[in-house]
């Protein structure tokens, strides 16, 4: 996990000061001191270099050079430092080799897409143009006459690409300015006694009503994991573990799947809504004419595990007038050294035992944090402990309903995360003479779209 990789730069930098031997790799290239190995004095004699304390001679400052700037800086000796604890693979210039295929770059009516092939390195060459696509990618829809409570509308869309045309009848429907968790609200138009169904009934229906839906769902998930915070003895080792966030995007496999009674299901878990109004923080309605997540989302993807995804498809997606109903919920804050098995608002609509799956990745987070550290560490270092910390919980929903007939079009599930640990140092078993706050933030989202069966 990322603390782990975090902490073992922390760890190596403590060494490159007491110029403690770490592990030996045999690689030439970073070998700044020529001694035929890759070891933490590498990186110290570039740093050193870099900062203009130490002459290199002309091979070393060669070796130094990791990146082949033709300057030896601070990325090069944090570069070197990484492969000598094994955290990264130092690589000679090497010759493209165009391997994966990647066919983001889609066709339209009007221009060819480009079938790519890449490098690992990040470069590509165009394999072949693709062929125009019989398709049109459509714009938001224009409303040219608005539908009323009673009497249908029309509208229209033009390509994005040719400007064609696609005329559009849009059905009656009402309006609704106002919707409740657990209460319908009515129709603003004088005289209309018609009533929107509450949020929970909306989501009911999909979840447990005995329909139909056929729906395919995609979830992107974005890590961040910031600098440590360092205070006492080891505060001057932020400059070597550098300053820059670490980030990452992954896309889960994309799922099809038939949403019957009782097996709609979010992140594995089939419970209904059962929302209070003490749960949310707000809720709201509006009436829109395009699911706006989809412009997010890439046309294709490859997961994780190597598997790739054409999703362009929703792209090419018309829609007639929605409402978008926007749940923000109350959030979810715990003392990470505290354990809670009370039920979560969580529970009510996003997953099942959430305060026992958050007690759980406290102490998954606690032990690899622990772990991190080998044995002849902690005899320099003396034994980390958690001085404190918090985890925090956020969770928005986002349902698109046809606004005639209040049918589920797509939804969107936007779930945050937040650790925060602090590690206390107590170097020769006295009190702690150095801290270290580690802060992870994860967001997974979740997007579906349905069809009705």
């Amino acid at each position: 996990m990322k603390f782990r990789s975090v902490l073992c730069i922390l760890l190596a930098s403590v060494l490159i000061l007491t110029v403690f031997p770490v592990f030996a790799l045999g690689a030439k290239i970073g070998d700044a001191s020529l001694n035929g190995t890759l070891e933490a004095e590498d990186a110290r004699l570039a740093l050193r270099a870099a900062v203009g304390l130490q002459t290199l001679s002309e091979e070393a400052y060669k070796a130094a050079d990791v990146d082949f700037s033709t300057v030896v800086d601070a990325a090069d000796a944090r570069s070197i430092l990484r492969a000598a604890v094994g955290l990264e693979e130092l690589k000679e210039p090497h010759t493209h080799a165009f391997t994966r295929v990647d066919l983001s770059n889609i066709s339209t009516c009007k221009k060819q897409g480009e079938k790519r092939m890449y490098c690992e390195c990040g470069e590509y060459e165009v394999a072949e143009l693709l062929p125009l696509s019989t398709k049109h990618l459509y714009g938001e829809l224009i409303i040219d006459k608005a539908p009323t409570c009673t009497v249908d509308g029309s509208g229209h869309y033009l390509c994005k690409d040719c400007g064609k045309r696609l005329d559009e009848v849009l059905p009656a429907h009402h309006t609704f300015t106002k919707i409740g968790v657990t209460s319908g609200s009515k129709c603003t138009v004088a005289g209309c006694e018609a009533v929107i169904p509450s949020f929970n009934a909306i989501v009911n229906d999909i979840k447990d009503g005995g329909n139909a839906y056929s729906f395919t769902t995609v979830t992107k998930s974005e890590d961040v994991s910031t600098i440590p915070e360092i205070t006492g003895a080891l505060a001057a080792l932020k400059e070597i573990i550098g300053d820059e966030p670490e980030k990452s995007t992954s896309f889960s496999e994309k799922e099809y799947r038939l949403a019957a009674a009782n097996s709609y299901y979010i992140i594995g878990e089939n419970a209904v809504s059962d929302l209070s109004d003490s749960d949310i923080r707000s809720i709201s309605i509006e009436q829109v004419n395009n699911v706006d997540f989809i412009d997010t989302l890439p046309y294709n993807y490859t997961t994780d595990k190597g598997a790739t995804y054409d999703i362009s498809d929703w792209h090419f997606m018309n829609f007639t007038p929605m409402y978008k109903i926007t749940v923000v919920m109350n959030n979810e804050t715990t003392d990470i050294m505290k354990t809670s098995s009370a039920v979560s608002k969580f529970d009510k609509i996003y997953a099942k035992d959430y305060n026992k799956q958050m007690s759980t990745l406290k102490t998954q987070t606690e032990n690899e944090l622990k772990n991190s550290f080998p044995e002849e560490f902690k005899a320099l270092l003396g034994e980390p402990s958690v001085g404190k910390g918090k985890l925090s919980s956020d969770l928005t929903l986002i349902y698109y309903i046809d606004a005639a007939s209040f049918k589920p079009v797509a939804s969107y599930y936007k779930y945050g995360m937040g650790i925060s640990m602090t590690l206390d140092f107590k170097i020769g078993g006295l009190v702690p003479t150095a801290s270290m706050t580690m802060k992870l933030d994860s967001t997974d989202n979740s997007y579906y779209i349905f069809q009705e069966l």
